[in-house]
């Protein structure tokens, strides 16, 4: 016989034994037995967490003991990826795809509709060619979108420099890009911007004499 659980597990039974009133007893046996593991293969089947998968996780199994590639196919394509972040509640992925050893850097986004995940495009935000998008980051109430990039560098040596840029939640996703302050960006670039719970940022300054991670308190 046959049974299925809901996540596609198909686990198929053969009993064949000679219908004598020797074998009866150990055909009865057998049936108990033979019942008893198939539900504890059935529940083990359906409920183990390591082994199931759903659409809201991209398709990828959930995690477990050991790292796999995340979401390949949807965020994991061949291309140079990095720095995926979320909204709060899952319904959206950004992550940044670099070609060309950096040439263009733009920043990706999908979307969890209908039960699916949409096709990855370019984020409005972010499709100039002529400068790079990278490292976005979404506080944590989902409130406020960051990113580094070179969009208004300003550098008077024609040599790469990023700022950290800033968006807020709008009604129908994010409103106008705006680069943060000189208490942020300085004549140096900037990476990597985080925010805590209490709104605290931190990110990472190339200073002349290396990269060092800074503090700046939300007061």
């Amino acid at each position: 016989f046959m049974l299925c659980c809901p996540d596609s597990v198909i686990i198929f039974f053969c009993n064949k034994l000679q219908k004598t009133a020797t074998y009866r007893r150990k055909r009865n046996a057998m049936k108990t037995n033979l019942f008893v593991l198939t539900l504890a293969i059935f529940f083990y089947s359906c409920h183990n967490k390591n082994a199931a998968t759903i659409p809201e996780y991209a398709g990828s199994p959930l995690p477990g003991d050991s790292a796999i590639l995340f979401a390949p196919g949807l965020v994991n394509t061949g291309f140079y990826t990095r720095d995926l972040c979320m909204m709060p509640d899952g319904s959206e992925i950004y992550f940044s795809v670099n070609i060309g050893n950096f040439a263009f850097s733009h920043i990706v986004f999908t979307r969890f509709e209908k039960g699916q995940w949409t096709k990855p495009e370019v984020a409005p935000f972010a499709n100039n060619p002529r400068f790079k998008y990278f490292e976005p980051f979404i506080s944590p109430d989902g409130k406020h979108f960051f990113y580094a990039t070179d969009e208004a560098s300003g550098s008077k040596t024609g040599d790469f420099r990023s700022d950290i840029w800033m968006m807020e939640q709008i009604e129908n996703g994010w409103g106008k890009p705006g680069k943060l302050p000189e208490t942020i960006n300085s004549e140096y670039s900037e990476y990597f911007p985080t925010v805590a719970a209490n709104e605290n940022m931190y990110f990472t300054r190339e200073d002349p004499d290396g990269n060092f991670i800074y503090q700046s308190k939300y007061e």
